[in-house]
């Protein structure tokens, strides 16, 4: 009985040691809020959202959105569509954009006027009407090839006109100060409705030619709300009020039929009805300071909610709510990552996300472009580039905005960077396939293509100073200037394999990383590289030489080696994933970020696994224990550490029963870094534990360690 105690205790205490403060985790869910005004699904599972510059679309029932339209500084404020093809869009300034195709693709119609529209209904793919600002009112018929101003008899063209709906051949739109707009001949004429409220209305709708709600509310100056609830039985000629002083402003609804509807507003209310709008019971209550501004149900069940905080998702027809995450799905490709906690990130689509803390949240400013993103250079704090499959772009406000300055779709580009001197960032290079390579002397504004002298493809620049450059690519590909890339020499790289990136400490030494495996050094600027041995025969795709003695490079199924001695040594850390990782960035020796393919991981000890009491007073980055390699092994393995002063050190191996089987170091030792070889062929298959301790106490008055590390081996026969 003891035995399985002694046993469980064991097991227990090793698995706390080996979890406890992992060295990389992920950033999980990399999310960015939208703010969006609208949403509508036309089937069970094909919607779409709109809001500040994005159109967003979901076939899978709301489980997740794509991105079709993004224009910088454009609100849209209403979408319909009347099949799975057609559909159109409105928003600020006039704003009209059509698809015939899903929202593949968008195109900009002249709305003719500069107000701003907050809705739009169509009854078939010709004949539909946009409304907004002014009590502005456009009618096409033939699917917004032209829109034209029809006759509005009423003086709504003070007000804002808000929603509409359409319903047995008849439209109704509602406004502020308690307008109601009714036709009855497809949009050519309009009468006004009394409503008996001067309570802005938000939304309306009718489940036959008689029975309608309408929806609203007022702001009182001390900016408190109240929501109100109108209803007709008599198609509009008379409205009844039922105000819910407890309500607060209510700002869209959606009915799944005659008595089930949903009703959202400030607060991020969500109410609920069932008896067609009679009784409405309060389901929601967000934050006081964000709003939901539409509701659209895809089956009986199934609603999504959207506003200032993204959506919010109901499959019990309303009962519970979920808030939904937006998450960007796409593969990351470079970060630039600044001492002063700003993180900036490149990827697929397009895509640009930021961080001003260490990566806990993330915007997504306005890319501007489609393109994949492959390379980032910032050589001042404000001023940066991202390059792309085919574009260059620039920001000067520390990435939080991005204007293009390069697009020719005949090349792809790979990597970027820039120098800096006298406070300036004019000059740069950036290297793309097939050999080309273009530079700059004026901040981007013009490029011009340089002779490489190689058709290979050239996959990372790195500038030294305004003359001095180091580029790689394909077969081994090195090529250096002395004269700001008027000239390009061919280096000897040893090598035929592709080398995806290059890292400098300074103006002599640096590391170059690529397939099977690769990593090569060089200490006279880049004229001669000498092979270093990584121990494993994967691709790796980034490397940062954080200074003279470390390095940390990422690769293919989450590969992340470190070296401590100038790549004389490498070791694998932990990861946790499988993703392939495509660049690494540290800010210190100790906090860094990598990226790859569909994620993020950060650091903040090194990337080290260790233990260690929370009072010690070593920094845990001095102390190390290193992963076994190889792992599993068959009957020789090597264990590394190292130790930052003197002390008294102890290296033993357990097995899973906890049972000393081997001291491989018991000793007094100076501060250093050591390896030794652990001998398994005694032993049988299994899991086994090697603990490292380590005590600032000389060996004659020996006592508990002030670091210790766990880590797990394999032995495989």
């Amino acid at each position: 009985m003891k035995k399985y105690i002694l046993l469980i205790c064991f097991l227990l205490t090793f698995s706390n040691l080996l979890f406890a403060q992992q060295g990389w985790y992920s950033l999980n869910d990399i999310q960015i809020k939208y703010e969006l005004e609208y949403v509508k699904f036309i089937s069970e599972n094909i919607g779409w959202a709109v809001g500040y510059e994005f159109i967003l679309k979901t076939t899978n029932g709301g489980n997740t959105w794509t991105r079709q339209f993004w224009e910088k500084y454009t609100w849209l404020y209403g979408i319909s569509f009347t099949d799975e093809n057609n559909g159109t869009a409105v928003g600020a300034q006039g704003t009209i954009l059509r698809t015939t195709n899903g929202g593949t693709t968008w195109n900009i119609q002249n709305s003719g006027t500069d107000k701003w529209l907050c809705g739009v209904c169509f009854i078939d793919e010709n004949n539909g009407i946009a409304f907004g600002e002014g009590g502005t009112i456009l009618r096409t018929t033939n699917g917004g090839i032209e829109w034209n101003l029809p006759s509005i008899q009423t003086s709504a063209y003070l007000e804002y006109l808000r929603r509409a709906c359409f319903s047995n051949g008849n439209y109704t739109i509602v406004g502020d100060v308690g307008i109601i707009l009714k036709s009855t001949d497809g949009g050519k004429n309009w009468f006004q409705q009394t409503s008996g409220t001067i309570s802005t209305l938000y939304d309306v709708y009718y489940y036959d030619d008689k029975n309608g709600i309408i929806i609203g509310g007022i702001s009182n100056p001390d900016f408190s709300n109240q929501g109100i609830i109108l209803k007709t039985t008599n198609g509009g000629e008379t409205w009844e009020t039922k105000s819910n002083e407890e309500s607060p402003l209510l700002i869209g609804f959606d009915f799944i039929d005659k008595d089930n509807g949903i009703a959202v507003g400030a607060h991020e209310v969500i109410l609920r009805t069932t008896d067609g709008g009679i009784n409405w019971v309060e389901q929601f209550l967000g934050p006081e300071n964000y709003t939901l501004y539409g509701v659209s149900f895809n089956s009986s069940n199934n609603a999504v909610t959207v506003g200032d905080l993204g959506s919010l998702f109901t499959t019990d027809g309303g009962k519970n709510w979920i808030r939904q995450s937006w998450e960007i799905p796409n593969d990351f490709h470079s970060i630039f990552f600044r001492a002063s906690n700003e993180a900036i990130v490149v990827g697929d689509q397009g895509v640009i996300i930021k961080s001003l803390d260490m990566g806990t949240t993330w915007t997504e400013p306005f890319s501007g472009t489609a393109s994949q993103l492959n390379g980032l250079s910032f050589p001042l704090s404000s001023t940066g580039y991202a390059v792309g499959s085919n574009v260059i772009l620039k920001s000067t406000d520390y990435g939080s905005s991005w204007i293009q300055q390069f697009n020719d779709s005949s090349v792809y580009l790979n990597n970027i960077d820039f120098t800096s001197y006298d406070f300036t960032s004019d000059r740069g290079i950036t290297v793309g396939n097939n050999g080309l390579i273009l530079s700059t002397t004026s901040g981007g504004l013009n490029w011009t293509e340089q002779n490489s002298n190689t058709t290979e493809a050239l996959l990372d620049v790195y500038m030294m100073n305004i003359n001095k450059a180091v580029v790689i690519g394909t077969k081994g590909t090195i090529l250096k200037t002395t004269d700001g890339g008027i000239t390009w020499v061919s280096g000897s790289s040893g090598t035929d394999e592709t080398l995806n990136k290059i890292s400098f400490i300074d103006t002599s030494i640096g590391m170059a990383v690529g397939t099977n495996g690769t990593i090569l050094k060089t200490t006279d600027g880049g004229i001669i590289w000498n092979s270093l041995s990584s121990g494993i025969s994967s691709t790796l795709w980034g490397i940062d030489f954080i200074n003279k003695y470390i390095a940390v490079a990422v690769g293919d199924y989450g590969t992340i080696l470190k070296t401590t001695d100038s790549g004389i040594k490498w070791f694998q850390q932990l990861s946790e994933t499988n993703s392939d990782l495509r660049d690494v960035n540290f800010i210190n020796t100790n906090i860094g970020l990598a990226v790859g393919d569909g994620i993020i991981l950060k650091t903040t000890n090194g990337g080290f696994t260790f233990i260690g009491e929370d009072d010690n007073s070593f920094n845990p980055n001095d102390f190390s224990l290193d992963q076994n390699y190889p792992n599993p092994f068959n009957p020789t393995t090597s264990i590394g550490f190292r130790i930052a002063e003197f002390g008294f050190v102890s290296l033993k191996v357990y097995d899973i029963l906890g049972r000393e089987v081997a001291t491989l170091v018991n000793e007094d030792k100076h501060a250093g870094n050591y390896e030794v070889e652990f001998n398994g062929s005694g032993l049988s298959s299994g899991i086994y534990f090697y603990k490292l301790s380590v005590s600032a106490l000389p060996s004659q008055d020996r006592q508990a360690g002030n670091y210790v590390s766990v880590k797990k081996m394999i032995l495989m026969k």
